[in-house]
């Protein structure tokens, strides 16, 4: 029995020296200096452009081929060079710019999809039972393009790069 204590003793001890020297040895370093300023607007978040757009009964077209209302939202920003190597998001919003899904997006019965080519976004909305859906109207949707400068080349990369080297960080 004295031995046992003396063992959980001992335990408790090494325990609490080692709170002891984790807690007072640690002390903040100094400051380094600032690192160089970036080149504006040529990697990162300064290329991404978002754009919330509302639509209107006139934005949408029926396409009867596939009972689909399909509404095109001019966009600039989607250039040759974002649709080889850049990605372009949608997202429909709750009315009130706090709450966005997004595309592709099914809401009940209610299916919305996307595409793009240059220039343009072509929002889709069908129904899932192949029924003919109203016409949409006034509904918000939120447009990211993000240009290649900002996208690494290969996201998959096997040997699990860095960060740094997967989003070019500080490049």
């Amino acid at each position: 029995m004295k031995t046992a204590i003396k063992s959980i003793t001992s335990v408790f001890a090494g325990i609490a020296l080692t709170s002891i020297l984790a807690f007072t040895s640690c002390k903040k370093g100094d400051t380094g200096p600032a690192g160089p300023a970036g080149a504006n607007g040529t990697n990162g978040v300064a290329n991404i452009q978002t754009s919330t757009v509302t639509t209107n009964n006139g934005t949408w077209a029926f396409d009867a081929t596939d009972n689909s209302y399909n509404g095109t939202l001019t966009y600039a920003a989607i250039t040759q060079a974002v649709i080889d190597r850049g990605t372009v998001q949608v997202f429909v919003g709750d009315g009130t710019g706090k709450e966005w899904g997004g595309l592709p997006l099914a809401y009940g019965n209610v299916q919305f999809n996307f595409s793009y080519k240059l220039g343009e976004v072509i929002i889709s909305i069908t129904l899932a039972n192949g029924g003919i859906p109203n016409n949409p109207g006034g509904m918000q949707f939120k447009v990211v393009v993000i240009p290649p400068a900002s996208k690494s080349a290969n996201p998959n990369n096997p040997d699990f790069q860095r960060a740094e080297q997967i989003f070019k960080i500080g490049t």
